[in-house]
């Protein structure tokens, strides 16, 4: 005769009290198949009216009576990482078979260990026990979520503070609880402190020497303070460092202007300067809030104080400046340039050789973002003689050789390209640029060649689009007898093409755009669609920037039924460099050509394109010897 166990029996007891205290106008759905999530819980309305509101449930039951077991459970460190990492919140509920009582805690509210343990701790304090109350806990706390998740937060944001629930809470003096509330207790504009956790967004949980802070379980952040040391006069800097821990997590939000106001309005830069990464990591939030002036001011007096231990932040600040002039306005051009040159005399006056370089390193970046190319060169030099470190540093020579290649020497840029390569750049991209500047320079077999290096070593790089395509053109030409190395004289070449003289321009330089597009259009007028569109994407390459050009190659690439790989690589190029321009080009030359298909390749195009990214920028954090770590945004 089969005999149900008594863990089998414990399980279904389990499940039926923990339905038995739910609502009557809730659902609960039972999860087989689901590995560690043992039912689903819909909530209504008394009226029964969905919320959309949804949680899962994993059910622990014991048979024991010792408080050692019942109110504490371990979980594999992965298990709780899983719990934590679905979308829909998990809660971990305790049934004790002998009281029937349940306890219950959200696994993304557990604080989880920084440890090697492969175990963690669960506690369920008293504050923890199913009441008649625990419905509509669960509900605000679910519905507090969802609002963190849209960024509804405003100010004041409400706010819980308690001994944190992942420790015995009478190992917790509640005299920390109290400092905490002390330090926030003036903030009613920022932070409006609840008596009961269901109206809050923002918790505040106190160990013994950690404040954990999150909103709604969603962003989260923590800092260590050693209470029993913490007196009376220390609130006003405790306060600070409490606030700088709210405005990361407002930060992680993207909720910027609400972190810039309270850094400026609480003067909380002093603390923030005493951590430089995360000063560096926020640095472009703040260089974009309205307190650019102060925020600029108070930088200048802080490197004035630190000159020799903060050149990794002076480095920061120039590349974020010059990187972001154009999100930081031309209003602001003037103040910046002001900035780098008062640091350049401030250096100068002390004699310091690494800040002296990287001084005049900031200024030639700020003068190449300007186009004043003769200052940036002078300062690059400079930089380069006060800092000997700049000889085997590869980003010198990556960033020397794009200035060449923005002023068309190309054969400068492809040196130096290849310098900063040999130096050890970790950079796939600069072959690709590399090859770029060959390609340039007149060296088209070698451009081609190391284009297809770079695409064969990085197959799955994201932006490879426009690599693609070059490689494309020149294997392509190169195939039709076209020569592999020129000394181009593209001023001469421009002057004859267009005139039915585009063979002999292209003779003088392979890479003359208005012949390129010249022959497109009389190979287009042929019916010779397949040449055409070869020509004409050549032609776009080479203007790059004019969205017409690329809208002709298109269209002319339709008619010629071209691979559609070779028509998606050229829609997002396009798209990168020419963004909604190009597509409105495409409208009207289908408008006058073929009109009614203009809604299904207006359809395709928007299915390709890829969203604009945000240039990425990398920033060096050095140490005295001249060597850095990276941080990149």
């Amino acid at each position: 005769m089969i005999q149900r166990t008594r863990s089998h029996i414990l399980e279904q007891e389990s499940r039926f009290e923990f339905r038995k205290v739910l609502p009557a106008t809730w659902v609960c759905r039972d999860k087989h198949d689901d590995y560690g999530i043992d039912c689903e819980v819909e909530i209504f309305t008394e009226s029964g009216q969905a919320t959309g509101l949804v949680f899962w449930v994993q059910l622990k039951a014991t048979d024991s009576i010792d408080p050692s077991v019942t109110k504490k459970l371990y979980f594999e460190r992965d298990k709780i990482g899983q719990f934590v990492s679905y979308d829909i919140p998990v809660v971990i509920v305790r049934y004790i078979s002998d009281s029937k009582a349940l306890y219950f805690r959200w696994a993304k509210g557990l604080a989880i260990p920084r440890t090697e343990s492969k175990s963690i701790p669960v506690f369920f304090s008293d504050s923890c026990q199913w009441s008649d109350e625990s419905p509509a806990d669960i509900s605000c706390y679910l519905q507090a979520q969802n609002w963190v998740k849209q960024g509804k937060v405003s100010l004041p944001i409400p706010t819980f503070i308690d001994r944190a629930l992942d420790f015995e809470p009478m190992a917790i003096p509640y005299s920390n609880v109290n400092i905490v509330k002390t330090c926030l207790r003036n903030l009613g504009r920022h932070i409006n402190i609840r008596r009961e956790p269901r109206e809050a967004l923002l918790f505040i949980r106190i160990s013994g020497n950690k404040i954990f802070m999150s909103l709604a379980d969603i962003q989260c952040a923590e800092m260590k303070v050693t209470f029993d040391k913490v007196v009376g006069e220390h609130i006003p800097e405790l306060k600070k460092h409490i606030l700088v821990l709210f405005c990361s997590l407002m930060f992680d939000l993207g909720r910027k202007e609400i972190a810039n106001d309270l850094i400026m309005k609480e003067n909380l830069l002093s603390v923030v300067f005493k951590s430089k990464k995360y000063l560096i990591s926020i640095l472009p939030e703040l260089l974009e809030s309205q307190h650019f002036g102060e925020v600029l001011q108070s930088l200048e007096e802080y490197i004035r104080k630190d000159p020799g231990g903060s050149t990794d932040l002076q480095f920061a600040l120039a590349l974020l400046l010059t990187e972001r002039r154009n999100e930081i306005g031309q209003d602001k051009i003037a103040a910046i340039g002001k900035f780098y040159e008062n640091e350049l005399t401030f250096h100068v006056g002390r004699g310091d050789n690494m800040a002296i370089a990287l001084s005049h390193y900031n200024l030639a970046q700020h003068f190449k973002a300007q186009g004043e190319t003769e200052s940036a060169i002078i300062h690059y030099l400079k930089a380069r003689k006060h800092g000997k470190f700049y000889n085997s540093a590869h980003y010198f020579f990556s960033d020397f050789a794009g200035l060449m290649f923005s002023i068309g020497k190309f054969r400068f840029a492809a040196t130096f390209y290849s310098k900063a390569i040999n130096l050890g750049s970790q950079d796939p991209v600069m072959v690709a640029l590399h090859a770029d500047a060959l390609m340039y320079a007149g060296c088209y077999q070698e451009a081609r060649d190391c284009f297809d290096k770079y695409l064969l070593a990085n197959p799955d790089a994201v932006d490879n689009e426009e690599w693609q395509l070059k490689y494309t053109l020149l294997a392509t030409h190169l195939e039709h007898g076209y020569p592999s190395v020129q000394s181009r004289k593209p001023a001469e070449a421009e002057s004859i093409a267009g005139q039915g003289a585009d063979d002999n321009a292209l003779a003088l330089d392979f890479l003359c755009r208005l012949a390129w597009y010249g022959r497109g259009i009389e190979s287009s007028k042929a019916g010779n669609f397949e040449k055409a569109f070869a020509e004409l994407v050549f032609a776009a390459v080479l203007y790059r920037d004019d969205p017409y050009v690329w809208a002709v190659s298109f269209v002319t690439g339709l008619d010629a039924k071209a691979d559609n790989s070779i028509l998606t690589f050229l829609i997002r190029v396009a798209y990168e460099y020419t963004e909604q321009d190009f597509i409105l080009e495409v409208g009207k030359i289908l408008e006058k050509v073929q009109p009614e298909s203009i809604d299904a390749v207006l359809e395709l195009i928007d299915l390709t394109i890829k969203d604009v990214k945000r240039k990425q920028i990398k920033v060096r954090v050095f140490s005295e010897d001249g060597a850095f770590e990276e941080i990149q945004f």
